[in-house]
Formats: C-alpha cells, structure tokens, sequence
C-alpha cells in the first residue's frame, strides 16, 4: 500500500506560472504543483493469504466496488465464531488500500488502525501493510517527522534485501519528499528501484518507479520523469488496472503541464477523466477537471477553465465541507500547514529592488545625457548660430552623450528587468523542493478564495 505522489497540483507539484487577473486567487491551486498522492493498488509486500490477491488485484482496477466486497468480507468474519485474527487484519490492509485510492484519508488510517491491533508481529507482510497504510496517509508536518521514525524503525527489524524492507524504503522516499526533502527521496528511491530488478519483484519496482518519478519532476528531471512514468503506464495497461492507470495519467498530464506542453498534457489528462467516469470515480474526474483548468488559464482559456473548475469545486465541496482542503497531487502533496518563509525568499526581494533601484538611476542619467545630446545637436544644427556652435568639438560632444545616453538606457533596461524578475519570480511562492510547484507536492484549499477565482474569469 505504498503511497506515491499523483493529483497534485500544484505541487508541491511545481507551482505554475499563472498569467491574468486571476494569478493571486489561483495561487490556491499550487500546484502546478501538480503536483500533488495516490497509492498504487498493489499490496506491499504481498498478502500471505493467495484468495484475498484477486481483491488486491481489484483494488487496482475499481476500489469503489473493492470496497463494497471488503465491507461484506469484513462484516461476515467479524460475525463468524472463532474467526482468525490475521484474516480480519489482512482484510483491514485492503480496505486501508482502497481508501488511499479514493484519497479517503482519515478512512484510511482507521482501517489501519483496526487492522495494526489484530496483527502486531513487525516482521509479519500483513503489518507492514497496515504501517505503510497508517503513515502513508499523513500530511501535516509533525506527523510525517513521526512517519519517518516509525518507518524507519520497522524497516530496521526486516530481513536485509527483503521484500517488506523494500517496500519500507519506497514509502520512507514518498514520505520524504513530502518532507520537502527531494534528495533524501531521490536516494531511497533510487536504492529501493534498483533493488527490484528481478521480475519476481515487479510489482514493488512499479511503485518505486512511480514514486521516483514523482521526485523527479519535482526536481525538474522531466526526461526521466515520464520515462518512470510510462513504464507505470506500461505495466497498469498490461494488468488491466484501471483507476491505477487513471493516476499514471494523470501524473503523465502534470509533467506535461510542468513542461509547458499543454496539448500534450490536456491529452493525458483527458485520458485519465475518461478512465474516471468509467469508473464512477467522482473524485477523480475533478481531480482531472481542475488539472485541465488549470491548463486552460495558463493558456489563456478561461471561458473552457471555468466550468471545468465550478464542476471539480463542486465535487470538492460535497466530498469535504465549504472550508475544504484537497489533495492534488502532483505526484504528491504539501503539509498541511503553509511552508516557512523562505531566506532566500528575503535576499530575492532585496536584490530585486536594488536592481530595481539602479535602473532608476542609470535611466535618469541616461536622460540627463539625451537632453545634452538634444541640446549639442539643436546647437550645431543652427544656421545663425556662431561659428564656434558649428565646430567639429561640438558635434562629437553630441554625439558622446547621444551614446552614453543609449548604453545608460539599455543597462536600466536590463537592471529593472533583472530587479523585476527577483520580486516577482521569489521562491516563496513556491517550495524550495521544486527548484520550486509546487506541487511536488499541493495542499488546495477551497473555501472563498476559490469562489473569487471563479469570479474573476
């Protein structure tokens, strides 16, 4: 059950580059971003228990109607005498899955949380399920610092090279690049994507590379992001699972929207609605409205954007409250709580209105020259004046200060440019991580501030 980064925005997902009178309400949707997380289906490491892989297997393809099957199998054990603790918990491991699969959080971890009392061996497939379940749906801070611990702890108790090991080190990398600590992830990841080289292991190689693929175009390697992805996208196409091949999509559209390659990414992203409505899967579809929204108004579009944004806020709203907060993702999502202020955020505004500062200065200088090349030329261009105004020394003192005057505009041309580019390209607007959307990974709050997005189109 390992959680890796998709329906991000804004992402923090890159935070995009947001044109028109609608960028400070849009800034909610960083992203972009983006980012943002969605688990692939598969158990990790596999289930002991053969009859419950079909589940597993469904899981991938419809979670809605996996969990239906699960709440049935769930509710018959629980009411059957004698019923084995390891066959509830393993079923708990599943629905824990599912939900993670239709971003349910909070069901997620309660079902790893029944499930972690029946089954408490650490080295047990079936626990290490219902951890990774738990912590791989944590968002705030405080509570990813604590993943990594407990994570880490668990993984230290496994067998070196073991398939439980490994599917604790992909979701130390997940967890970590919610951290906002790309390298961190990168490194795990990287370990945890070589270690599954052997066809035996496909299904955890699958997970890394998606979560790897996340990182990297977190990091801006987008090459090998879509590389990673499309063996996702390969492998998904192969087992027929469905909503997993939704999220590959998805992920896919929100590279390509990092990359600037809109009819590329309104293809992929179409692609992954598609595959929602199949599924009924509401939350996916305006996760997939909202992404080709924010398409749409980065290519100046905003009569297509606003109804693909009043359909996903809508869906948003029903699922949570009117002071909702959704993931997006990116491959992944931010903390809940804003970033901190970024230092380099400080030096990039002071740098900015130096800069800013100095073109003023070098252009009123290079008007004050002007005028005295005006003056020089008017001078030596006058028939009654003097001989003395129609000397050689006069016309080249004209035209030095018409020269100067033309280098001092150009330099406070390029130095208010540059002063310009610091303010308004400062990091605070998006997550260090990102080189940064945002985004990587995206926490979206929709509350007012998106009504006055809609608004403003």
């Amino acid at each position: 059950m390992i959680l890796w980064p998709i329906k991000l925005l804004c992402a923090r997902l890159r935070l995009p580059v947001l044109r028109g009178p609608v960028v400070p309400a849009l800034l909610l949707t960083a992203c972009a971003a983006l980012a943002a997380a969605a688990p692939a289906s598969a158990a990790c490491p596999s289930l002991p228990d053969q009859q419950l892989r079909a589940l597993d297997r469904l899981v991938g393809r419809d979670a809605k109607q996996a969990l239906a099957e699960i709440g049935a199998r769930v509710s018959g054990l629980e009411s059957l005498p004698g019923t084995t603790p390891q066959k509830l918990a393993a079923l708990y491991a599943l629905q824990a899955n599912a939900y993670s699969m239709l971003e349910l959080d909070r069901d997620a971890r309660d079902a790893a949380t029944n499930g972690l009392a029946l089954a408490t061996n650490p080295t047990d497939p079936v626990h290490v399920n219902l951890l990774i379940g738990y912590w791989g749906n944590i968002y705030d801070q405080a509570g990813l610092d604590q993943a990594v611990q407990e994570l880490e702890a668990a993984r230290a108790v496994q067998p070196p090279g073991s398939s439980a090991a490994v599917c604790l080190l992909i979701e130390l990398g997940v967890v970590e690049q919610r951290r906002d600590r790309p390298d961190i992830a990168i490194s795990e990841l990287t370990q945890a994507y070589s270690m599954t080289a052997d066809p035996a292991a496909a299904d955890e190689r699958v997970l890394a590379a998606a979560a790897l693929a996340s990182v990297m175009r977190v990091v801006g390697d987008h090459a090998q992001s879509l590389a990673l992805n499309q063996e996702v996208i390969d492998y998904d196409t192969a087992r027929g699972a469905t909503l997993d091949l939704s999220v590959a999509r998805f992920v896919r559209g929100e590279t390509l929207t990092s990359m600037g390659d809109y009819v590329g990414a309104i293809e992929q992203l179409a692609l992954a609605r598609d595959l929602s409505v199949a599924l009924d899967d509401q939350q996916g579809i305006a996760f997939a409205d909202q992404a080709l929204c924010r398409v749409n108004i980065e290519r100046g579009r905003n009569a297509i954007a606003r109804p693909q944004c009043e359909q996903a806020l809508r869906v948003f709203t029903a699922a949570r409250s009117t002071d909702v907060q959704i993931t997006l993702a990116v491959q992944g999502r931010s903390p809940a709580k804003p970033p901190p202020p970024s230092h380099d955020s400080g030096r990039h505004v002071v740098l900015g209105w130096s800069l800013a500062g100095v073109g003023a200065a070098l252009a009123a200088g290079g008007v004050v020259c002007g005028m005295e090349a005006i003056a020089h030329a008017n001078a030596y261009n006058n028939r009654d004046s003097g001989a003395s105004f129609q000397s050689p020394d006069v016309r080249s003192s004209g035209i030095a200060f018409r020269t100067t005057a033309d280098v001092l505009f150009l330099a406070a041309i390029a130095s208010g440019g540059l002063g310009a580019y610091f303010l308004l390209a400062s990091p605070s607007a998006a997550p260090k991580s990102a080189g940064s959307a945002t985004t990587s990974e995206t926490r979206l709050v929709v509350g007012p501030a998106f009504s006055g997005v809609l608004g403003s189109f």
